[in-house]
């Protein structure tokens, strides 16, 4: 009997957790820019306001990274939305308003 053998890096997760991780990124990216489109407020503002590099804005809407916490913090506060409407799918459009209280 064969046993099959699947290489992989040391040290790095299995391919179910880096799956479930991409999934979460992209899913993280499109909330953000969903929720920037709503508020109406650019990358380059929004970078300023919440006191991170464009580049790592454009990284978290584009899925190719997932956010930290902190970040989402930073990003909620910026954009004026709770922080669910950063993490949480579930009636995202209840919880954006274009208008601001």
């Amino acid at each position: 009997m064969a046993t099959t053998v699947t290489a992989r890096k040391v040290g790095s997760p299995p391919a179910s957790r880096e799956a479930a991780t991409d999934l979460a990124a992209i899913s993280s990216g499109r909330r953000l820019l969903e929720a920037q489109e709503r508020v109406g407020l650019p990358q380059e503002i929004l970078a300023e306001r919440a006191a991170l590099h464009r580049t790592t804005i454009s990284l978290l809407e584009r899925g190719l990274r997932e956010p930290r916490i902190a970040q989402i913090v930073k990003l909620a506060g910026s954009l004026e939305v709770d922080v669910a409407v950063l993490t949480n799918e579930h009636n995202f459009n209840a919880r954006v308003s274009s208008d601001p209280c």
